[in-house]
């Protein structure tokens, strides 16, 4: 009897300890998936600031080609104009 009260009271112990240890890798996957999630959350943030970046971009693209677009027409007309006046004289 004393020998299977001794192998219980080991039993016991390492089914504590099991219990103890399985608390602990519950916790640090729990600290982990916390921190998976907020990394999660910065990446789709800095995904959307990068968004916004390129249609940032696209817009000063295509204003910047407007403006050159226009400023090519006004040299071209006064290079016409030019033409013009050298050709009366």
């Amino acid at each position: 009897m004393q020998l299977e009260t001794v192998y219980r009271r080991l039993r016991d112990q390492e089914l504590q300890r099991y219990d103890v240890l399985f608390s602990q890798v519950k916790n640090i996957n729990s600290l982990r998936d916390g921190e998976v999630s907020d990394l999660k959350i910065q990446l789709d943030e800095l995904r959307l600031k990068l968004l916004h970046e390129e249609k940032g971009k696209e817009e000063l693209q295509k204003h910047y080609q407007q403006y050159l677009r226009e400023y090519q027409q006004e040299l071209n007309q006064f290079r016409l104009s030019k033409e013009n006046e050298v050709n009366k004289e």
